[in-house]
């Protein structure tokens, strides 16, 4: 071996030190900065956690770029609760004297979901969509197959007057709420005027079959037309109600048993 190929051996073996050494120092670095990161998450979880597990968003239906972020906005409902993290308080805000249509339907998946108006001015309307599944029809809704609650303030809920195929029977989905075997559905109701229906098919805001339930909180509601607060009754209701007005043919509960596997109390 030549003392050239020696040295360039040596300067090869310079620059691989070099390189090792530089490798160290960078991996040092992003250690310290994830160690950072890491202490300042520890010494604030519950804050992290409680940020992350709050989601805010306001939902216009001409926004025409909505940024579909947390505290940004949407162009639906379905968009912002789904956009939210599963098992989240998601609070959504809608524009004022705009219809909202649920042209969707909503899995809750353990989400409690607050729905109000983003500001002063007339009521949101949420809209309840009618479709047809080829053999039957029915409304969208909210699932609470995965558990989660559903609180609305001050917006008013209308209900289909025509079904999407009038050929076609309808199906159980005929709640604003759906109903789910074996769960009982957390719903509540401030300040909302519930319109619309169809005669001879039982809508409402929930829906209570045997193995489910539904526990409802109503006050300063009003409901217009032939609609329920609760359909069915052969599974368990809890109603507490106040300052609740039924018009023609509206019903706050469609059957059940006052003491037997119905709670109901107030007015």
């Amino acid at each position: 071996m030549s003392i050239n190929d020696i040295n360039n051996a040596a300067a090869a073996m310079n620059q691989l030190k070099a390189r090792y050494e530089g490798f160290l120092d960078d991996a040092d670095a992003q250690i310290a900065q994830r160690q950072g990161a890491y202490d300042g998450l520890a010494t604030n979880l519950k804050g992290v956690v409680g940020s992350e597990m709050t989601f805010t968003a306001t939902v216009d239906p001409d926004a025409e770029n909505p940024n579909r972020i947390d505290g940004g906005t949407f162009n639906t409902i379905h968009d912002a609760i789904t956009s939210s993290p599963a098992g989240s308080f998601c609070r959504v805000k809608l524009v004022p004297g705009k219809t909202h249509p649920l042209a969707s339907g909503i899995s809750m998946d353990g989400r409690d979901i607050y729905i109000e108006p983003s500001g002063p001015g007339d009521r949101p309307i949420i809209e309840t969509v009618s479709y047809s599944s080829g053999t039957h029809n029915g409304i969208r809704s909210f699932t609470p197959r995965y558990g989660g609650s559903l609180f609305i303030y001050n917006c008013n809920i209308s209900f289909p007057t025509a079904p999407e195929d009038p050929d076609l029977p309808w199906s159980v989905a005929r709640s604003l709420v759906a109903y789910q075997p074996s769960r009982m559905a957390d719903v509540s109701f401030y300040r909302c005027d519930v319109s619309g229906g169809i005669d001879g098919v039982k809508m409402g805001l929930a829906i209570s079959y045997i193995g489910a339930g539904v526990t409802m909180g109503l006050a300063h509601v009003e409901f217009n037309g032939p609609l329920y607060g609760i359909i069915g009754g052969d599974g368990a209701q809890i109603i507490s109600q106040s300052s609740v007005t039924t018009l023609n043919g509206a019903q706050i509960l469609e059957g059940g048993t006052i003491g037997t596997d119905t709670i109901q109390h107030g007015s």
